[in-house]
């Protein structure tokens, strides 16, 4: 990874852990809102792929 992945990775590492050991939310909060990303994330994959693909 380059530098600018390399922040933009542990931008997300942090992400996931501050939802973890959040005090504010709970357990079932915490895994509606990972499982909400990892959605998101897979979708946003697709669209990466496809215009990797285009170009």
């Amino acid at each position: 990874m380059n530098n600018l992945s390399d922040k933009y990775y542990k931008q997300y590492e942090q992400l996931i852990n501050q939802i973890i050991t959040s005090q504010h939310m709970t357990v079932f909060n915490k895994a509606d809102l990972l499982e909400k990303m990892d959605e998101d994330l897979q979708k946003k994959l697709v669209q990466v792929k496809g215009y990797d693909i285009a170009c």
